[in-house]
């Protein structure tokens, strides 16, 4: 076997962040922030804030208007009356419809219909469980529709990514052992496989990237680490 070692980073997992945008047409307000520095620890479901609208409160009304029309037996009974009134269980539906496409659940649907108000604050809530990368807003703060508020990212996995020569590029596949060191941890070794070879050269640097998907449980591994990695190749 041939030993081969160059330097790498520790990186965050790519298919473990999320990026949390509001989903409320036009501009709406930074009514409450629950996650107010980077770095915060937050669970999957928490709510990081809460947005209140104009429009939302608008479409809440015509929801609630809707579904006091078709309680209140006020339904056309006509054809030619249901085309320029409405029908009010039609109107509910696309009212309710409306709503879910600006991010509003199904629970939430029926906790406005149950409390009857339009008064209501759209929570921002994290689908991921992991650290606040990336906090962009303040209280207070107006946001616009698919303005990124957080990036969360889940570092129970991380990746380390190494350099590899071009002249070195035969010596690498996917699938060989693989282990990495950091100077924060002397001691200690990190193994793994090579799951992903990149297909294109570095122009600048002739060195092909090399990565490997590696458990951090305790979260010692923390990205932006500098480490060694060696890498294990049968030549026979």
């Amino acid at each position: 076997a041939e030993t081969l070692a160059t330097v790498g980073t520790v990186e965050y997992d790519e298919r473990r962040q999320a990026q949390i945008a509001s989903r409320i047409r036009g501009m709406a307000r930074v009514e409450t922030l629950y996650v107010n520095f980077n770095g915060v620890a937050v669970a999957k479901g928490q709510t990081l804030a809460e947005l209140y609208s104009p429009e939302l409160y608008q479409a809440i009304q015509e929801l609630l208007l809707a579904r006091r029309s078709a309680q209140g037996g006020t339904r056309p009974r006509s054809e030619l009356g249901r085309s320029i009134l409405g029908d009010p269980e039609e109107l509910t539906r696309l009212a309710v419809e409306k709503l879910k496409l600006w991010g509003i659940t199904q629970g939430q649907v029926d906790k406005i219909l149950a409390e009857g108000k339009a008064d209501f604050k759209v929570p921002i809530i994290s689908p991921i469980g992991g650290h606040v990368v990336r906090k962009n807003v303040v209280e207070g703060q107006y946001v616009s529709e698919g303005q990124t508020m957080f990036e969360v990212a889940d570092l129970h996995t991380v990746w380390v990514k190494a350099q590899v020569f071009e002249d070195q590029i035969g010596l690498v596949r996917a699938g060989q052992d693989v282990e990495a060191t950091v100077e924060a941890f002397p001691g200690q070794t990190f193994p793994g496989r090579v799951a992903f070879v990149q297909p294109h050269l570095d122009a600048s640097t002739r060195t092909v990237e090399v990565r490997y998907d590696l458990e951090n449980p305790d979260q010692k591994l923390r990205p932006g680490m500098f480490a060694t990695v060696t890498l294990k190749t049968p030549v026979a």
